[in-house]
């Protein structure tokens, strides 16, 4: 019944699963978020009272684990969405190692108190899906997947 069901919008997605697929998908948020804005895909991977997000490819819906998402490239503006404003945060380019011998380079958007400004202080407070900012593209990486992270500043 299209009465009970909750209006959701779809975002074009490709993920990177665990197993080594590579999936091209509409990846379903809310119509508007808490903020009132439309709802992101990092909201939703965060969201720490779901375990299985809904996508739909060109034949068929279905649901995935979160856990087993190593990450969630989303084309576009990064300030949108990510849902910040343009200069926010220290921008850090680094280089990602992940499990399966993926690697991933961009700049992490470091948004901590002074005090702990760090990139180790910043991997170990994030929620489960962090942003890599690439150019007009956003991937979301699940840091358990994370093998090792290297600082490209000084290159």
């Amino acid at each position: 019944m299209d009465l009970f069901r909750v209006p959701r919008r779809e975002a074009p997605v490709r993920l990177l699963l665990d197993d080594g697929r590579v999936l091209d998908a509409g990846f379903f948020t809310a119509l508007t978020g808490p903020d009132g804005l439309p709802g992101r895909v990092v909201d939703r991977l965060n969201d720490p009272t779901e375990e299985f997000v809904a996508l739909r490819s060109s034949l068929e819906r279905f649901l995935v684990n979160k856990s087993g998402i190593v990450t969630v490239r989303v084309e576009g503006d990064p300030e949108e969405i990510l849902g910040i404003e343009a200069g926010t945060g220290r921008h850090v380019p680094v280089r990602l190692s992940l499990a399966g011998g993926t690697a991933l380079v961009g700049r992490l958007v470091v948004v901590m108190p002074a005090d702990r400004s760090r990139v180790i202080d910043y991997l170990n407070a994030i929620p489960r899906f962090f942003p890599l900012v690439g150019e007009g593209t956003v991937t979301l990486v699940q840091k358990n997947f994370v093998v090792s992270v290297r600082d490209l500043e000084g290159e």
